[in-house]
């Protein structure tokens, strides 16, 4: 087998074009990683909102153990692991109060870092609302 014979002034070319083209292949792999990660997150954050709205909805002022702004953000916590704990904001209101025939609402926003080198976006907000009638 022969080896293929470089043009005088080749040697170099693979390691520039190298050089010029991972910068940008690195880029879209973290940018796509980036957008799947939030795209999961943006799932957790959901289920998380849903399921305390129902949880919310079911203990109602009137049940042995109500449901608080307190018990709400801890059925919020274990689904949204992809963020900080401190970026976690859980907002319950019940509207006109935590009675039988009113409503909850359920707003979980979360504070997600991004993570992409040579950009300076520190991250972005995500947030899901769930609304639900009191049913007992």
């Amino acid at each position: 087998m022969k080896r293929r014979q470089l043009r005088h002034g080749e040697e170099g070319a693979a390691l520039l074009e190298l050089a010029l083209v991972m910068p940008v292949f690195l880029l879209v792999i973290f940018g796509i990683l980036q957008c799947t990660l939030a795209l999961f997150a943006y799932c957790n954050i959901s289920y998380a909102s849903h399921a305390a709205v129902r949880y919310a909805s079911l203990y109602s002022s009137s049940s042995i153990a109500p449901a608080t702004s307190t018990s709400v953000r801890k059925i919020v916590n274990p689904f949204v692991w992809c963020a900080p704990a401190n970026a976690i904001t859980v907002t319950t209101t019940w509207s006109p109060s935590n009675s039988i025939g009113s409503t909850v609402q359920v707003q979980v926003q979360v504070n997600l870092p991004l993570a992409i080198p040579f950009s300076d976006v520190q991250g972005f907000a995500i947030q899901s609302v769930a609304k639900r009638l009191i049913v007992r």
